[in-house]
């Protein structure tokens, strides 16, 4: 007789415990409304804004479309990211006629013949709104030349003949560098204003380097030729004999000054330690 085949039971499926559901937002908290600003403030994409309030991107748009205070903390520090933005900054120094030509070109800037339409909009302007056109596309690009020059369909040696025989030009260059400077120094002023530790001693080291925060040793040349070296010698500081005298050793030990051998006692040596 032929054997019977065992009937084989199902398996009982584990299940894997669940992660508890998190409770529906009812309220915007203070902290929760900070760290979402500071987020969309560092952040360009909501999935890295999600990320960083530990969310899925699909319950953080819910949030925004929920909670106004949410839309309004957004568009703030968008309104931030723009002041902060070099090209925007220098943007508006530019006159209103070549700000709206600028906006028209960027109209074409993925266009297949982008070139052809930037030289279309461009033909017939005069030479100073050609002229801002380059200025502001070579801030656009890294203070790229070689780019600007494409944007604005000027040839290099045509910028380079401007920047030598064209005073007006030169002036417009030479303040849009200003503006650069002044746009660098407001973010390092900024920075220093939230408590940034890096620009608060980097601040420090320059505005208050007489103030006795610079690290290097100034040098003051006289006319007369002199060279006067700014410090203090060990001897001058009020310091007690033992604290001289570890000051001392530890020169010594780095060879950070030589001893003059006509002047012995300029450094005397220190003590054996008992």
């Amino acid at each position: 007789m032929p054997e019977k085949k065992k009937e084989r039971k199902p398996r009982k499926k584990e299940t894997r415990p669940r992660a508890p559901k998190r409770p529906a937002l009812r309220r915007i908290s203070t902290t929760l409304l900070l760290q979402f600003y500071d987020a969309w403030l560092r952040e360009d994409k909501v999935a890295a804004v999600a990320a960083a309030l530990d969310t899925t991107t699909s319950v953080l748009v819910k949030w925004i479309e929920r909670f106004p205070e949410l839309k309004e903390a957004r568009d703030f520090a968008e309104s931030q990211k723009k002041k902060q933005n070099l090209t925007t900054y220098m943007f508006e120094h530019l006159s209103p006629g070549t700000r709206k030509i600028w906006d028209e070109m960027m109209f074409y800037e993925d266009h297949k013949f982008s070139t052809e339409k930037f030289r279309k909009i461009l033909e017939g302007k005069s030479k100073k709104i050609r002229q801002e056109i380059y200025l502001h596309a070579l801030t656009m690009n890294g203070w790229n030349p070689s780019k600007a020059s494409k944007i604005a369909c000027v040839p290099m040696e045509t910028a380079k003949t401007w920047v030598e025989n064209d005073p007006i030009f030169r002036q417009i260059l030479q303040e849009m560098e200003v503006h650069r400077k002044n746009f660098y120094e407001n973010c390092l002023h900024d920075l220093a204003q939230n408590g940034n530790p890096g620009a608060i001693m980097f601040i420090n080291r320059t505005l208050n380097a007489n103030r006795g925060y610079n690290e290097r040793m100034q040098i003051n040349h006289q006319h007369s030729g002199e060279i006067r070296h700014v410090g203090y010698r060990v001897q001058d500081l009020e310091l007690s004999m033992a604290t001289r005298k570890e000051i001392l050793k530890a020169v010594r030990a780095r060879k950070i000054i030589d001893v003059e051998e006509d002047d012995p006692k300029e450094l005397p040596e220190p003590e054996e330690e008992v």
